[in-house]
């Protein structure tokens, strides 16, 4: 009991001494305090990220694409398809596809991130893989997510000042919003220029088929002519003037008859040379389409005019697609899509007052360990 009594003194002692200490020790004590407080408040103070800016983006209505409703029934309707089809389409579903494509790729962020002061005075001193190094952490901050089945998605950059950071995800925007356009109008000529190839390749097919079949017919009308021309030689050579054929082989009895053009059991002059000199005549004044009309062929012909014609009409496309092009050209994009900064959500991410409050009870801390080992060497 005696050697407990005297602990419990010795550390009432101990504890006396120690507040005596600190007493004679406050300025010291409050020294270091007031130190490690200022280093706190000066660290608290250096740049960091501290705020999350959070904008949403939605779908835009399908009112701010009327101007393309033509254009855009032109490519669903038309015989010709790109790979994807979709890509070259001027409407909200496949506007906003692109956007969110483009914005996830971190391009248009590094390229804005690169012209901000704040960026240039960081990296100034940096060799240039560094320099990379550093641009794609900073884009990294920025964040898109998707949200209700791709009709919104929620941008959320994290940065130290809220008002530059609303600004870079301005100008993120309008950039991509830019790229998205140009990439429609850069698909839309090249869905020109693959009309306009194919159109070349069938109208060369169809004009050298056409050529082949309209030889052909020319060649059996020529061939026509030949063969009336002998046989009017052979008529007159007999002086068989009109129409002659036998009927009756028993009585060998002529009669003036109009011969059967297609019968192969009587010889073609029996017509008579007068009735054959005049069908040379009628084909030889006949038009080439008129000629045509009677020869044997003519339907697949015309069936190919008719094609011809038909592929050459798509001119009208074509050119219908080129003034598309001059109008998107001179589109302003920034209603393609549903956005404003100004309700932008800023929720700030400041951490210098626990930084201070760390930095104070550090100070406490170190102080009173002071006081102890001073203590110590006092006895």
């Amino acid at each position: 009991m005696q050697l407990d009594n005297k602990s419990y003194e010795s550390d009432e002692i101990d504890l006396h001494n120690l507040y005596k200490s600190s007493v004679e020790r406050k300025w010291v004590i409050a020294t270091i305090i007031f130190i490690f407080t200022l280093i706190g408040l000066l660290i608290s103070l250096i740049p960091t990220t501290n705020y999350e800016i959070s904008t949403s983006i939605r779908k835009s209505q399908n009112s701010a694409f009327i101007k393309y409703l033509g254009l855009n029934e032109v490519i669903a309707t038309s015989s010709f398809k790109l790979t994807p089809p979709k890509g070259v389409l001027v409407d909200a579903d496949n506007v906003f596809e692109l956007l969110i494509s483009e914005m996830s790729d971190y391009e248009e962020v590094v390229e804005v991130l690169k012209n901000e002061d704040f960026v240039k005075d960081l990296m100034k001193d940096l060799s240039p893989e560094n320099k990379r190094y550093a641009i794609i952490e900073l884009a990294k901050k920025f964040i898109i997510n998707n949200k209700n089945n791709d009709q919104e998605m929620v941008i959320k950059f994290n940065w130290h000042d809220p008002k530059e950071g609303i600004s870079i995800i301005q100008k993120v925007v309008k950039k991509s919003l830019l790229n998205v356009k140009n990439k429609l109008k850069n698909n839309i000529l090249q869905f020109v220029i693959e009309i306009e190839s194919d159109q070349k390749i069938r109208i060369n097919r169809l004009g050298i088929k056409m050529g082949v079949l309209l030889n052909v017919i020319k060649a059996k009308v020529k061939g026509k002519l030949t063969f009336l021309s002998e046989q009017s030689q052979i008529a007159k050579e007999l002086g068989i003037e009109s129409n002659l054929f036998f009927i009756d082989d028993k009585e060998k009895k002529l009669i003036n008859k109009i011969a059967i053009y297609n019968s192969d059991n009587v010889a073609f002059y029996l017509r008579g040379f007068k009735a054959i000199d005049k069908e040379i005549d009628l084909i030889l004044n006949r038009s080439d389409e008129e000629n045509l009309l009677m020869a044997e062929g003519y339907n697949e012909y015309f069936e190919l005019k008719r094609e011809l014609a038909e592929t050459k009409s798509k001119n009208f496309t074509v050119e219908f697609l080129k003034k598309k092009i001059t109008t998107l050209k001179k589109q302003d994009p920034k209603k393609w899509v549903i956005y404003d900064t100004l309700f932008s959500e800023v929720k700030s991410n400041d951490k210098s007052i626990p930084i201070i409050i760390t930095f104070f009870v550090l100070g406490i801390v170190i102080s009173v360990i002071t006081v102890l080992i001073s203590n110590i060497f006092k006895r």
